[in-house]
């Protein structure tokens, strides 16, 4: 990619700012509709790249900070952002950044182009393998997808980083990973299960579910697992309430490698927490609650990792029952696709993401 002599300029001037802090800017949303976990991965890298000596800060839209609220908390400068808009960033930023962050399903390479001017290096987080990019590098966690999925969608030249051994995972999770495969390796009969359909559960689908075990499975304790900004919360409070000692309401969790660490069978949606149950072997009934998450629905079934209940539109309560029935009555086949899960992610992937970051930023 060739940088015009007016942003070579401009790198001059920025490092001579920040010669021993290179500075990085992540373009993300959460929202009702989008859920958190864009933001979490990005906050995850973030906070890792600061360990690394960088400088990070978020350009988000107007949702964002009242869905997440671990960004509230991060000591990472925050501003807020409406549509498209790239000259509140160059205002901010007039110096330029090293590395534009770019995690962001309605922004794709006319959006990147015009950041060139004042972003040294852009990088794009993606999932859907069908967009056209202008990016240094490429990061597509799913599983199942390969370098070819982006030919003719990047630069040749630019390192496409594919599968969940590159997966953001917070570093709770990879830490206490070898704890998890003990327990997991003596797991009985199923005691607590995880429902955790994204922080925002946009469909509405946490209540039918806790209905449906408790109904089904009166001795099994549910963690519930949603954002305190969730539309439905109050609805699921009552539920929670009705329903007594045998559920747990979790909002806005800020340790939730504990949380799956600690229960036995997760049911949630194919979407990034995938390979954070995936890390610590936490087994699942998969239902799909996003267009973006069905590449990754076949191959975390045929990895032994899941089973599929259908999607939100459609779930199948039949398969559901008969799945929950076998795990619960059937502690080596839970055992089984713990073992399974854990061959999908080992938890490491923040760790080679920086290292391809530091190969494009150095």
């Amino acid at each position: 990619m060739v940088i015009s002599g007016s942003t070579e300029y401009s790198w001059d001037a920025c490092r001579r700012l920040h010669l021993t802090m290179p500075e990085a800017v992540f373009r993300v949303d959460a929202s009702q509709e989008i859920g958190a976990g864009h933001t979490m991965r990005c906050l995850t890298l973030a906070d890792a790249l600061v360990q690394a000596g960088w400088k990070c800060s978020f350009a988000v839209g107007p949702q964002t900070l009242a869905i997440v609220s671990d960004l509230k908390k991060a000591p990472h400068e925050v501003i807020e952002l409406s549509g498209d808009r790239i000259q509140p960033m160059h205002e901010r930023w007039p110096d330029g950044v090293d590395l534009l962050v770019i995690d962001h399903y309605d922004l794709g390479a006319a959006y990147e182009v015009g950041c060139r001017p004042w972003a040294r290096r852009i990088f794009v987080i993606d999932d859907l393998a069908r967009r056209i990019h202008d990016c240094d590098l490429l990061l597509d966690q799913n599983l199942g997808r390969d370098e070819n999925s982006y030919a003719g969608l990047v630069s040749p030249d630019s390192p496409v980083l594919i599968g969940p051994e590159y997966s953001l995972l917070r570093p709770q999770f990879p830490e206490i990973r070898d704890s998890a495969v003990q327990r997991r390796e003596t797991l009985g009969r199923t005691r607590r299960v995880m429902i955790s359909l994204g922080a925002t559960d946009p469909h509405q689908m946490t209540i039918p579910i806790v209905e449906r075990v408790a109904l089904n499975a009166p001795d099994i304790e549910m963690d519930i697992v949603i954002a305190s900004a969730a539309r439905h919360i109050d609805k699921v409070q009552a539920l929670a309430k009705r329903l007594g000692e045998q559920v747990r309401i979790h909002m806005d969790v800020s340790d939730m490698a504990r949380l799956m660490h600690n229960v036995d069978l997760s049911i949630g949606s194919p979407g990034t927490t995938s390979w954070e149950r995936c890390c610590l072997g936490l087994p699942t009934l998969l239902l799909v609650t996003a267009d973006n998450q069905r590449s990754n629905v076949p191959s975390l079934e045929a990895a032994g990792a899941a089973i599929v209940i259908g999607d939100w539109l459609q779930p199948d309560w039949d398969r559901f029952d008969d799945a929950l029935a076998v795990l619960a009555a059937n502690p080596e086949r839970l055992r089984a696709m713990a073992r399974r899960s854990f061959s999908v992610c080992d938890g490491k992937g923040t760790e080679r993401v920086i290292s391809a970051i530091n190969g494009i930023t150095r």
